[in-house]
């Protein structure tokens, strides 16, 4: 029997985040399945995986990393990242 998972990745403000790095693992080991990216619309989509004891990992620039336990259907939000305040030159 195969599974699919697919969901929505946006930011806050209900705004879609295209092309963030979405990845399945397998689980309790954490083998890489699949990789793929959001669409335009922040809709991604796993097909034929043999179940859905999974984790997915969610990740683009100037937002923070997030995983966890895969659901057959997904919304995902995530947060910006916080900037470090660049150093002080002293002369």
């Amino acid at each position: 029997m195969s599974a699919k998972i697919k969901g929505t990745v946006s930011d806050s403000n209900n705004n879609p985040i295209q092309y963030a790095k979405v990845a399945v693992y397998s689980l309790p080991d954490s083998v890489l399945i699949n990789e793929t990216t959001t669409d335009e619309h922040g809709e991604f989509t796993f097909t034929n995986l043999q179940s859905v004891n999974k984790m997915l990992k969610f990740s683009v620039d100037g937002y923070k990393e997030i995983s966890f336990r895969a659901l057959p259907e997904q919304n995902v939000k995530l947060r910006g990242e916080a900037k470090e305040p660049e150093e002080l030159a002293i002369k």
